[in-house]
This record gives C-alpha cells, sequence and structure tokens, in this order.
C-alpha cells in the first residue's frame, strides 16, 4: 500500500482547490491535467478507456487472472485520489460508487447544474451591478471585485475588458462625463487594477470639489433669502 498511498499524497499536494458544490467547472480540468501528469493509467481507469479484465484465467482451475487484481487496485487508488480532492460536505455523495468511473460520472451528473446555476447567478448580479448614491466608491468597486472572484473561484474568470465594462455601466448618472471620458480617451482597455485607481482618483476629486461648493451654496441660498425677506 505504499505506493498507492504516496500517489495519493503528491496528487493532492498538486491539487490547488478541493470541490465543492459550485465550483465543478474550475475543479474537473485541473483535476484532469493533474491526474494525466501523474499518472495516466489512473485517468485511463477513470474516463472508462481501460476496462476491467476478466477476473479469472481461462482454464479449468479458475484461477484468478494478475491483471484483473492489478487493475482492481489501480481503480481503488484512483476513487481514493478522487476523493482526497472534494470538501467534506462533497464526501457522502460518493459512498454508493463502487468504481473510480462511477464516482466520476456521479460528480458529473450531480453538479454540473448546481455549477451552472451557480454561475448564472453570479454573471446576472455582476450585469445588474449599480453603484447606490450613499454607497462609497470603496465599497462599490469591493462588491464588484467580490463578485468577480466569485465567478473565478466557479471556473468563470471575468476578462479585464468585461469587468471595466460592468464597472462603468453600473456608476450613476453623475459619473456620466467620467465614463464619456474613459470611452473618448480609449482608457476603456485599462486593467481593472487601473480602473479602480482612477475610479479612487475621481472619487476623492468630487469629494473636495463638494466640499469647496457646498459653503458657496449656503452662502448664495442664505442672501437669496434674506434679499426675498426684505
Amino acid at each position: 500500500m505504499a505506493e498507492p498511498l504516496k500517489e495519493i499524497k503528491c496528487i493532492l499536494d498538486l491539487m490547488p482547490v478541493l470541490l465543492t458544490r459550485t465550483n465543478y467547472f474550475l475543479w474537473k480540468p485541473l483535476f484532469i491535467r493533474t491526474l494525466k501528469a501523474y499518472d495516466l493509467d489512473l485517468f485511463n481507469i477513470m474516463e472508462g478507456v481501460e476496462q476491467c479484465p476478466p477476473q479469472f484465467a481461462t482454464n479449468e482451475e479458475r484461477d484468478e487472472n494478475p491483471a484483473y487484481t492489478d487493475w482492481i487496485m489501480k481503480d481503488q487508488t484512483c476513487m481514493a485520489v478522487i476523493s482526497t480532492t472534494l470538501s467534506k460536505s462533497i464526501l457522502p455523495y460518493t459512498l454508493d460508487c463502487t468504481s473510480s468511473r462511477a464516482l466520476w460520472l456521479n460528480l458529473e451528473i450531480r453538479f454540473t447544474t448546481a455549477a451552472k446555476s451557480h454561475c448564472l447567478r453570479l454573471k446576472a448580479r455582476m450585469q445588474s451591478l449599480k453603484k447606490g448614491w450613499m454607497q462609497s466608491m470603496e465599497k462599490y468597486l469591493n462588491l464588484a471585485e467580490e463578485i468577480s472572484n466569485e465567478l473565478a473561484a466557479a471556473g468563470y474568470p471575468l476578462e479585464d475588458c468585461d469587468y471595466v465594462g460592468h464597472v462603468l455601466r453600473g456608476l450613476p448618472s453623475h459619473y456620466d462625463d467620467f465614463v464619456a471620458w474613459m470611452r473618448a480617451g480609449g482608457h476603456i482597455a485599462v486593467t481593472r487594477e487601473e480602473l479602480h485607481g482612477l475610479l479612487l482618483q475621481e472619487s476623492r476629486r468630487r469629494t473636495r470639489l463638494e466640499f469647496l461648493v457646498q459653503p458657496l451654496l449656503i452662502v448664495g441660498i442664505t442672501v437669496i433669502i434674506a434679499l426675498i425677506r426684505r
């Protein structure tokens, strides 16, 4: 058992994520890549390419086929490898599976739809992203980054150009001049980090402007009221 246990540990060390209910599309390609690179035989058994040989040799004494014993060992090792890359909440779904192929198909059937629905909900949240009038720019950008990170964790990372488009569309109307400047100047191709810097800078500029203009408005309103009362 030393070699199978060593294989399991090595493969687990190479896997950057565990399977959860929502990240199947991220986990699956990473697991396939890792398993193929480390042990192609295990991958072929899991995919159903390498079928189980007959249990008994073709003779009258019914001697057990050595190839069958070897295949069973590999199949059980493969099941253990898959199981070590699953989060605790997923493990109960593996109990009724008797082969690595059955386990692999069970995970695909069970979590493809759930992961897809999760991704669609995240995409809808990103598309409907709006900055509230009383919401600070920092909180707005943190929310956008949080949704983007969840999409990446689910296996659907956003390109910077898509992220920038969603964030700009979610700005309130008094940022129209800033959005127009971004588009007219070709700044739409900035990275998300650069966009964050530009928006925070613009937000601070507007805050300073409001700080300077507000007292003048108060004075002007006071003067108008005094004139009306005369």
